[in-house]
């Protein structure tokens, strides 16, 4: 668990993977726990990595798309990659609604 955790968000994908797996009731347990632990909202890193995420979808600049993009490529499951993309489609449906 310690190392897992040591590993922070990038372990994230791998323990869905795993939960999704149907594991015992103690392992379902502690990937639970760990999870939680990953939530951006319950650590400072994980509310920087959200407060940088509204900030460069409110700039839009092109720079700012290109940094969401990237960030939109990393691992299906890693909350990053879900709120890059999220931010992404919001400025794609703002471009199209601007005149």
């Amino acid at each position: 668990m310690k190392e897992l955790e040591a590993l922070g968000p990038l372990a994230e994908a791998s323990l869905r993977k795993a939960l999704a797996g149907q594991p015992s009731l103690e392992t379902r347990r502690h990937l639970e726990t760990l999870l939680d632990r990953f939530d951006p909202a319950r650590s400072a890193e994980g509310l920087r990595m959200l407060r940088a995420l509204e900030v460069l979808e409110r700039v839009g600049t092109t720079e700012a798309r290109r940094v969401l993009e990237a960030w939109a490529g990393g691992a299906a499951e890693a909350t990053l990659t879900r709120e890059a993309k999220a931010a992404l489609d919001r400025l794609g449906r703002r471009s199209i609604e601007l005149p």
